[in-house]
């Protein structure tokens, strides 16, 4: 399907697509670096639905307002998306967000819990919060973080340090020299980082939400998932029931389209019938 970009009136604007003509709408927000196409593979699996992939900010056509703040806040995007979902005539939705994306999916169910009728989200971002996220964006740090991020050559060097001790994960340092090489991508790690900070939903709201609500929460983590790993969520996971969390024997990468049965699952039949877990241990 051709990409689609929406304009709203405050100079933000979406970049979308679609995938699906089924009567039922899945809103998707894809991960850090990647492309509204990353939700073309459950086209095919969820005939019933529409897929709707919206880019996130800083990436491709999704742009801020000129005028906006520089953290993104939940009021902004209600306005913004309040606007979308009328232009595109969606009364009803589903959501379902990988990494970065659960950001963006928490702060929409955060502004449209009435009208949202199942959230799963894939090895979200957002849910806790990461010691590495927090230290970068800190206010003392975020001046050095934005030097490194334009000297890649100190920055490297530094990991390599971190790493020849112990502190670093091998598996970090990996991703960090895959996503860092290129100017492009450092440059959009600082955008996202630093502006996406406060954006999502807190966790001690969604917990009311889950426990509150008969709204179908789903939360997929994969074991070998060393980005956004399960076991740094177990006290947030302790807190809901058993039934909203699946753990598959998978990394951070492709976990989308590795728990495509699983999201075909949840979203044809019921979600409240009970599941068998893999252990995330």
């Amino acid at each position: 399907m051709p990409i689609s970009i929406y304009s709203h009136a405050s100079g933000a604007q979406l970049e979308y697509q679609t995938f699906g003509t089924g009567n039922q709408t899945l809103i998707c927000f894809h991960g850090f670096g990647e492309n509204t196409d990353s939700f073309a593979c459950l086209e095919e699996h969820l005939p019933n639905h529409t897929l709707v992939s919206i880019r996130l900010f800083y990436h491709g056509g999704s742009r801020r307002s000129p005028y906006a703040p520089g953290r993104l806040r939940t009021p902004e995007w209600k306005e913004l998306f309040a606007d979308f979902l009328s232009e595109l005539q969606i009364d009803r939705f589903s959501l379902l967000a990988y990494s970065m994306g659960g950001r963006f999916a928490l702060a929409t169910l955060s502004s449209f819990v009435s009208r949202v009728e199942q959230v799963i989200l894939v090895a979200a971002d957002g849910l806790v919060k990461r010691f590495s996220y927090q230290l970068a964006t800190a206010p003392l740090i975020c001046r050095l973080f934005r030097y490194w991020m334009s000297h890649p050559t100190s920055f490297f060097w530094m990991m390599n340090r971190l790493e020849a001790t112990g502190i670093l994960n091998p598996s970090l340092f990996k991703f960090a020299r895959t996503q860092l090489q290129s100017a492009t991508h450092r440059t959009l790690v600082y955008h996202t980082w630093t502006a996406f900070k406060y954006f999502g939903m807190s966790q001690k709201e969604l917990l009311q939400l889950i426990h509150s609500q008969s709204l179908p929460i789903t939360f997929i983590f994969g074991t070998k998932d060393r980005i956004i790993a399960p076991q740094a969520h177990h006290r947030f996971l302790a807190q809901i029931p058993q039934n909203h969390t699946h753990i598959l024997p998978y990394g951070h990468h492709k976990l989308v389209q590795n728990a495509t049965p699983l999201i075909q699952d949840l979203l044809h039949h019921d979600h409240n019938a009970p599941h068998h877990l893999p252990s995330g241990d």
